[in-house]
């Protein structure tokens, strides 16, 4: 049982479907949720700055932001410099960053969670929600996972460090 259910109870009471699915490849089990309600995902994330450990050239950084309740997490791969990047088509994202500042970062690209994860510390995966994917922390996926009383568990792969969902009977 998730101790965090609490300080999720807004997010938790907002999804109306939680399903675990094969995902569309049929390699791995992936978290579904339906939710008409944008207590779901609302909510600005505050984005702090990392190395990237998978870059020798040490010319790019992990931009990971958190909502404030660590439900919601989203990463991005950026040089942070103002110059605009080949990711997203060069679309820019303003950034509120831990201190209160403000970055913009043109042309980013997202990366794998698995990446960020590495390179932050916070462990976290895209679920999809209404068919689109969504960051959420693995402490959120536990309570949503305990909420609707899934037969799956949460584990890490060695290989990549990934969350994966497995199944139990």
């Amino acid at each position: 049982m998730s101790t965090n259910e609490n300080k999720f109870q807004s997010r938790l009471d907002a999804i109306s479907k939680a399903e675990v699915a094969l995902n569309d490849h049929g390699y791995w089990y992936e978290l579904r949720i339906k939710s008409n309600d944008n207590r779901l995902t609302n909510g600005a994330l505050t984005y702090k700055q990392y190395d990237n450990v998978f870059d020798e050239t040490k010319s790019t950084y992990s931009f990971v932001g958190v909502s404030e309740d660590g439900a919601i997490v989203n990463g991005y791969i950026h040089d942070g410099s103002s110059k605009i990047g080949r990711g997203y088509g060069g679309f820019s994202f303003e950034l509120t960053m831990q201190d209160g500042s403000h970055k913009v970062i043109s042309g980013p690209w997202s990366g794998r969670p698995s990446v960020h994860s590495v390179n932050s510390g916070i462990k976290y995966t895209e679920v999809k929600v209404n068919g689109d994917f969504v960051g959420f922390s693995k402490e959120f996926i536990q309570a949503i996972i305990d909420r609707f009383d899934l037969r799956v568990c949460i584990e890490e792969t060695e290989r990549e460090k990934e969350i994966e969902l497995n199944l139990y009977w």
